[in-house]
């Protein structure tokens, strides 16, 4: 994943809040810029050099978050990139999977940054979003270009969390057959519809973790479920499959980090609603905030 995944926080948000937001940010570019360090590629390097590329051959008309979004709401319409862009012209660029950009580690960190405080915010939505085309398959250029231009705004692309993610976006729709997007007449990838408001879970043999069909860590079903939970509410399932060759030990941690989620997710719930935790409401209230956050869970 986690897919995960940010975009910055509303704006009523305290000071306090607002240097949460930025620590985000910076969390996130953080992760992303070490692990192309750990692959011997200085990407903010190669991703400036990319951006001066797609500007002085005019697919970008300038570096501004404006110019960003003229060109992927081009994208969308078109659901193809005009960019025509060469595998070795930035060829560190590829060195790094996108499944590869936010590990566990950095996903644990997040968590500890806590979730909470950015859920409704146009970020989380941009990571859900794209997750969601992930799972779903549903990778086609007007998808993914759609998803930056209607959630991004200009004054996201100060921070280079935003700008570096865009460019990478752009890497990879230019180079459909690389990044596996489907592109019609130019390539054919297997379709296969996941409801976005469905999460299924299948722990295998050998204590595998899969996240509809994504291997995923512990820290990464945990922040995954969080955000699925947060953003379909009542309107949700999740389908919890393990085989006959998964531990007792393993299968207990993941019934703990879904108990955790909904206890969470329902905790933030009651707090906006009735400024207390969720263990301290009244049972009528506490009827109120499981009917919001109903523990929709099928397990096989």
């Amino acid at each position: 994943m986690k897919n995960i995944t940010f975009l910055l926080f509303t704006i009523f948000l305290c000071t306090a809040c607002h240097s949460q937001e930025k620590q985000i940010e910076d969390h996130l570019l953080n992760c992303l810029t070490s692990k192309y360090n750990s692959q011997g590629v200085d990407i903010t390097t190669e991703l400036e050099a990319l951006e001066k590329f797609l500007v002085d051959k005019k697919y970008l008309k300038t570096s501004d978050g404006s110019a960003y979004l003229e060109f992927f709401t081009r994208m969308s319409e078109l659901n193809d990139s005009p960019v025509q862009l060469d595998y070795d012209e930035f060829p560190g660029v590829f060195k790094v999977e996108p499944s590869e950009y936010y590990d566990s580690t950095c996903i644990a960190g997040l968590i500890e940054i806590d979730t909470s405080q950015f859920r409704d915010s146009p970020l989380f939505r941009l990571f859900q979003r794209i997750e969601n085309i992930k799972i779903t398959k549903e990778l086609s250029v007007s998808n993914l270009s759609g998803a930056y231009s209607e959630i991004l705004k200009p004054s996201d692309f100060t921070h280079n969390l935003y700008r570096y993610t865009n460019l990478l976006a752009i890497v990879y729709t230019a180079n459909p057959l690389k990044a596996g997007i489907k592109i019609p007449g130019k390539n054919s990838v297997g379709q296969k519809f996941i409801s976005e408001n469905k999460l299924i879970i299948t722990v295998g043999k050998n204590d595998s973790i899969e996240v509809n069909n994504h291997s995923s860590s512990l820290e990464q079903l945990e922040f995954t479920l969080k955000v699925f939970l947060a953003e379909y509410k009542s309107d949700h399932t999740l389908e919890f499959n393990t085989s006959a060759g998964t531990s007792y030990d393993l299968y207990t941690r993941v019934q703990d980090v879904i108990k955790l989620c909904y206890d969470h997710v329902r905790d933030i719930e009651s707090t906006e609603k009735f400024g207390i935790s969720f263990e301290s409401l009244s049972e009528e209230r506490k009827k109120e905030i499981r009917a919001v956050i109903p523990k929709n869970v099928i397990e096989n």
